[in-house]
């Protein structure tokens, strides 16, 4: 399953969330199956989100979409997110079903 991974600062992570998680019907219409988001330990303020995705083209959509960019406005994001598209994925201990 396709997924995204962001890293982001933040002005406060409180205000960052609210908007996030009011942000969720966006997310589930462009695909997102699940949403991880993880706090940098020294600094609450750095944030990771992880983001799988059913759909590559319509996350991609979402990602340049307007819509977006207002929300990070309004939930304090500060410069530009780095967003990784990431691929296959293995999970260990190694599955059954694992290519070498």
């Amino acid at each position: 399953m396709p997924a995204i991974l962001i890293n982001s600062r933040v002005a406060d992570f409180k205000v960052w969330q609210r908007v996030f998680e009011e942000h969720e019907p966006v997310r589930k219409a462009a695909s997102v199956t699940s949403a991880t988001v993880w706090q940098a330990q020294d600094d609450p303020n750095n944030i990771f989100v992880l983001l799988e995705c059913t759909d590559l083209g319509k996350i991609k959509l979402f990602g340049e979409s307007e819509e977006l960019k207002m929300a990070m406005a309004r939930s304090g994001v500060l410069g530009q997110p780095t967003m990784n598209i990431l691929g296959e994925c293995w999970k260990y201990p190694r599955q059954a079903t694992y290519r070498e």
